[in-house]
């Protein structure tokens, strides 16, 4: 308690006693880390911007916030990842923002407050948290093992804990594989929040974030069935094109910038991730 912290700071050497008091004090220890954030965001939001294809990009206080509510959540995802998402946000089109791997729910929260924040639209998220589906066959066998020390009941019991007050009626999670959800998606089937309130789909995709399996096939498929409803305007993310545990989500991205070369109106890599904003298909194409 920082009140037993300050007395003992005065207490002590009254006393002619030498004991050392270990660390900073709560209340120290609570505005240095409030300062480290607020410079983080500073630092982040100088370059935001550039990212924002013209857009206005979120004040630093909100920039601030988002990166510290994601910081309680576990995972991978970096401030500098964070940063472009929240950047490219402000030029997205309206339409649906879909999640392809949630793990505990990181960058759905970012993502749900984006959509809400700019008014996109609704929030889907896939994943199935299964051991089967999460195994790299591509990565090194050290790899491979991790899926081993999960438990997949509570990965999906953290997710909803996490977005839980963030919860609403625009955000629905399908806990299946990525080629199943596609079917429920494309098909136009009715999508429920975990209240079975309907949530409302435009069955379009301003927002696309793949992070599900990084092996090549898997990267493929969920790109080459995902992308297929990317809005004009809209944002591809891709995770971890930069990885070092194996160049599924490389190689795809290459492969992507090749094949929609003539459609890429702004294309970057930040926090590892790449980012394409798609236009529409040319003439006498699509």
């Amino acid at each position: 308690m920082a009140s037993v912290y300050s007395h003992l700071q005065t207490w002590l050497p009254a006393h002619g006693l030498t004991v050392e008091l270990l660390g900073d004090s709560p209340i120290r220890r609570q505005v240095k880390q409030h300062g480290e954030l607020m410079a983080q965001a500073r630092s982040l939001r100088s370059w935001m911007s550039s990212c924002a294809a013209g857009a206005e990009v979120l004040p630093e206080i909100e920039v601030a916030g988002l990166l510290r509510q994601a910081a309680l959540v576990y995972g991978e995802s970096s401030d500098e990842k964070l940063a472009a998402m929240i950047a490219i946000a402000a030029s997205a089109p309206a339409g649906d923002l879909v999640e392809i791997g949630a793990l505990m729910g990181r960058t759905a929260l970012v993502l749900l407050y984006l959509a809400r924040r700019y008014h996109i639209g609704s929030l889907l998220t896939v994943d199935p948290w299964q051991a089967v589906h999460a195994i790299h066959h591509d990565s090194p066998a050290n790899i491979g093992r991790l899926v081993d020390e999960w438990d997949y009941e509570l990965l999906a019991e953290a997710f909803f804990v996490n977005l839980a007050p963030w919860s609403g009626n625009d955000h629905a999670h399908l806990r299946m594989p990525s080629v199943q959800a596609f079917a429920v998606y494309s098909d136009g089937l009715p999508i429920a929040t975990r209240e079975s309130v309907v949530v409302p789909f435009s069955r379009r995709i301003a927002i696309l974030h793949v992070d599900g399996n990084h092996d090549h096939a898997a990267v493929k498929q969920d790109c080459e069935l995902w992308v297929s409803r990317l809005l004009p305007g809209g944002w591809l993310i891709l995770d971890d094109y930069q990885w070092a545990h194996g160049d599924g989500p490389r190689r795809v991205g290459n492969e992507l910038l090749e094949a929609c070369s003539q459609r890429i109106e702004r294309a970057f890599v930040c926090g590892k991730a790449m980012f394409i904003k798609l236009g529409a298909e040319p003439a006498g194409e699509g």
